[in-house]
C-alpha cells in the first residue's frame, strides 16, 4: 500500500525575484519572477498605477517635451520645467496651473532630445551639446573677420577652408573687437547669410566701424539661462582666451555642454570628449559663470576611444568620471589665486579599465553608494569597496541577467535612473524598444531586484523627477517626463492612467457591480509573480493536493492562479478569485496533479489584491517501478 505521507511547502512572506538560479535552489520567499509588483514588508502587492498629470488641453499647448527638470524657488516652491521646441513652460503641482510659455531667443530651437536641465543658485540652465567643430583665424588677410562701411551691423567672416555652415546655424565667436564676440545676452548671433563655402555673416544689434580682427569660432549650441523670467543665452563673449586672453586665459565664457552638475557652488561641465571644466566658485556679481580652462579643466586619458558618459560627487569634494568604459576620480583644488599651486593639488586617478557608464541618468546615489549601468550590467559603488576589485565583481544585476541582455544596445544612453521611496528605479529600453520601456526595481531595504514594469504605450519615461507634491507639502514623489503627454505621477491609482480622456464609465468584466475611473483611458495593472519550484524536498513524484493563498483584496480585486508541474509537464489555470468589497481570506483550491516539483504563477486581473503568504500540500506516493516518460 503507498505510503502517504504528508507534506507542507510554500512561502511565508516575499523578498524579491532571481531569474538566474535554478529554480528549485531558490530560498523560501525568492519568486523565479516577478512584474508590476512591490514588496513590503515581505508582503506581494501589484504596484500603483501613474496618474496623468497634464490635462489634454495642457498636454496639447505643450506638445512634445525634449526635457526636463525642478525648478526650485526661493521660498521654497518647487515647480516642474518642461522644455520644448522653442521655450520653456512651468507647471505648478500644487494648483495643476501651466505658466504661458517662456520662449527662447530669436532663431533658437531644440530639435532633438533630452536636453540636460540644470538647477545652479537661483537659474535653470538648458544645456543642448558640446560644441561641433573650432573655426580659427589670425586676422590676416584672407581668414579674418571684417566690419566694411561706418556704422555697419554686418560682419564677415572668413575662412581658408569651408566652415560647412549654414543660414541659421548657431556658433559663438571670440574676436579682437570685443563688440563683436558674442553671443550675449543682448546680442543673438546665428549665421545670417553663407555666401561662399569660406565665408559667412552675422549681424550686430547696432553699429560698428572696426576693420580687420582674428577670431575663434565655436559652432555649436550655446546654453540657455531661464532667471524665472526670461531665457537668455548665457554670454559667448570669451571662448578659450586665444584672442582675448592672450596664452593664459582667464574668466573664460560657460562652455557648450550637454552634461553638467552642480556640485559645491560650482559647476562641473563636460567640455568635450574627453575634458572636463570648473567654473569659479559661484556666478559673478552679473550673474555670470566663469572658467579657467588653463588651470580649473582636465583632459580624461585623451586617445582611449572613449567618451565621458557622465559624473557624479564622490567622497572628500572629489568627483567620479565616467567614460564608455572605464572610471576616474578626479580632484580640482580649491586654491584658485595661484596657479602653481593648484595645478600641483589637482589630480585624476584611474579607478578601473574594465568598466564605464554607458546611460549617464542611470547614475543615481543613496548614502554615497552609487548606481550606474555599464555594458556588463548594472553595478554598485561604495566608498568602501576596493575599486580594482569592482570589474571582477558579479554586477548587482545579475538575477535579472535575462533582461539585461533584452536592452537595446542602440538606444542604451536613454537609460534613466532614480533612487526613491528605498527603491532604485533604472527605465530601459528592452528588446527592439528606442525608448524606455520597462523599469526594472531595485528593493534597497531587501537588497534583491523586485520587479520589471511595464506601462501602457506612450508612457514611456525619458527622466525621472523627484519633486514635493503641492507647494506646502514637504512628501517627495516621483514624476515620470514624457515625450507626449508630458508629465505622470507614479505609484498613484489602482489603474494605470494615460492616453485622451474618455466619456463613460466601465463595467468590469470580472467585477460587474465596480465602476472604473472614466477621466481617462485606463490599462488594469497585470502584477504578476512566478513562484520557485516546489519539489519537497525529494526527487519522488508526489501527489500535488491544493494551494492555500492568502489574499487581501483591499476594495475590490480579482487574481488568477497558475500551476505548472513537471515530469509530467501540465499547465492549468486552477482558480479566478474574485472580490468586489473588502475581502481578506485563504483561498484553498485544489489540484489534484502527481508530478515532480510544481511552480505557481500569481496574475492579478483586476485591482491591486495583496499576497500575504502561499502554501502547497502534496502527499508521497511511494516508490513506483513505472518509468514516467
Amino acid at each position: 500500500m503507498p505510503n502517504l505521507q504528508p507534506l507542507q511547502e510554500g512561502d511565508a512572506g516575499f523578498l524579491g525575484i532571481d531569474t538566474r538560479t535554478n529554480p528549485v535552489s531558490l530560498k523560501e520567499g525568492v519568486l523565479q519572477d516577478g512584474k508590476n509588483i512591490r514588496i513590503e514588508q515581505q508582503i506581494l502587492q501589484t504596484r500603483k498605477g501613474v496618474a496623468r498629470i497634464l490635462d489634454a488641453s495642457q498636454a496639447a499647448t505643450v506638445g512634445t517635451v525634449y526635457g526636463s527638470g525642478v525648478y526650485r524657488l526661493t521660498n521654497g516652491t518647487e515647480k516642474i520645467v518642461l522644455v520644448v521646441s522653442n521655450g520653456l513652460y512651468l507647471f505648478d503641482i500644487g494648483t495643476q496651473a501651466l505658466s504661458a510659455k517662456y520662449n527662447f531667443p530669436t532663431g533658437r530651437t531644440i530639435t532633438a532630445g533630452p536636453v540636460q536641465v540644470l538647477q545652479a543658485v537661483n537659474k535653470i540652465y538648458i544645456l543642448r551639446g558640446e560644441a561641433t567643430k573650432y573655426i580659427t583665424g589670425s586676422g590676416a588677410s584672407g581668414q579674418n573677420a571684417t566690419v566694411s562701411g561706418a556704422g555697419n551691423t554686418v560682419i564677415t567672416v572668413t575662412t581658408t577652408t569651408p566652415h560647412g555652415l549654414i543660414a541659421g546655424d548657431e556658433f559663438a565667436i571670440e574676436a579682437g573687437h570685443t563688440q563683436w564676440c558674442g553671443p550675449t545676452k543682448t546680442n543673438n548671433f546665428v549665421v545670417a547669410t553663407a555666401p561662399t563655402s569660406t565665408s559667412f555673416t552675422y549681424n550686430l544689434t547696432t553699429g560698428h566701424n572696426g576693420g580687420a580682427s582674428g577670431y575663434v569660432v565655436q559652432v555649436g549650441k550655446p546654453v540657455f539661462e531661464f532667471d524665472g523670467t526670461t531665457v537668455s543665452i548665457v554670454n559667448q563673449g570669451i571662448i578659450d582666451g586665444t584672442i582675448l586672453g592672450g596664452t593664459t586665459p582667464t574668466a573664460c565664457s560657460f562652455p557648450m555642454t550637454s552634461t553638467s552638475i552642480y556640485h559645491g557652488n560650482r559647476i562641473f561641465c563636460k567640455y568635450s570628449k574627453d575634458e572636463i571644466a570648473v567654473s569659479d566658485f559661484l556666478p559673478t556679481a552679473n550673474g555670470d559663470w566663469e572658467f579657467d580652462l588653463t588651470i580649473q579643466a582636465m583632459t580624461i586619458n585623451l586617445g582611449d576611444e572613449q567618451s565621458i558618459t557622465g559624473f557624479y560627487p564622490w567622497v572628500k569634494d572629489n568627483v567620479l568620471v565616467f567614460k564608455d568604459n572605464s572610471i576616474y576620480v578626479a580632484k580640482f583644488a580649491d586654491d584658485t589665486s595661484t596657479p602653481n599651486i593648484v595645478l600641483a593639488n589637482s589630480y585624476v586617478e584611474n579607478l578601473t579599465m574594465e568598466l564605464g557608464c554607458v546611460a549617464k541618468n542611470s547614475i543615481a546615489n543613496v548614502s554615497g553608494t552609487i548606481f550606474f549601468l555599464s555594458k556588463k550590467g548594472i553595478y554598485a559603488l561604495e566608498p568602501q569597496l576596493d575599486a580594482n576589485l569592482l570589474a571582477n565583481t558579479l554586477p548587482m544585476s545579475i538575477d535579472i541577467q535575462k533582461y539585461i541582455d533584452q536592452i537595446n544596445q542602440a538606444f542604451v544612453h536613454l537609460a534613466i535612473g532614480k533612487v526613491y521611496n528605498g527603491r532604485y528605479y533604472l527605465a530601459v529600453p528592452l528588446g527592439v524598444s528606442e525608448t524606455n520601456s520597462h523599469i526594472l526595481v531595485y528593493n534597497l531595504t531587501n537588497k534583491m531586484w523586485e520587479s520589471v514594469d511595464n506601462y501602457p504605450t506612450g508612457v514611456n519615461p525619458f527622466a525621472f523627477l523627484v519633486a514635493k507634491n503641492g507647494n506646502t507639502s514637504v512628501v517627495n514623489r516621483l514624476f515620470f517626463c514624457t515625450s507626449t503627454n508630458g508629465l505622470y505621477l507614479s505609484e498613484e491609482k489602482e489603474v494605470d492612467e494615460y492616453g485622451s480622456t474618455i466619456g463613460a464609465l466601465t463595467l468590469s468584466f470580472y467585477l460587474p457591480n465596480t465602476l472604473a475611473s472614466a477621466t481617462y483611458q485606463s490599462q488594469n495593472i497585470a502584477g504578476f509573480a512566478k513562484t520557485r519550484k516546489y519539489v519537497f524536498q525529494t526527487m519522488q513524484s508526489k501527489r500535488f493536493v491544493d494551494v492555500n493563498t492568502e489574499i487581501d483584496f483591499g476594495s475590490y480585486g480579482a487574481l488568477q492562479t497558475k500551476i505548472t508541474t513537471y515530469n509530467p509537464d501540465t499547465v492549468k489555470v486552477i482558480d479566478i478569485a474574485t472580490a468586489s468589497v473588502q475581502n481578506d481570506k485563504i483561498r484553498r483550491t485544489p489540484i489534484r496533479k502527481i508530478a515532480y516539483a510544481m511552480d505557481i504563477e500569481l496574475t492579478s486581473v483586476q485591482g491591486r489584491p495583496t499576497v500575504r503568504t502561499i502554501g502547497v500540500s502534496a502527499v508521497h506516493i511511494g516508490k513506483t517501478t513505472k518509468n514516467e516518460e
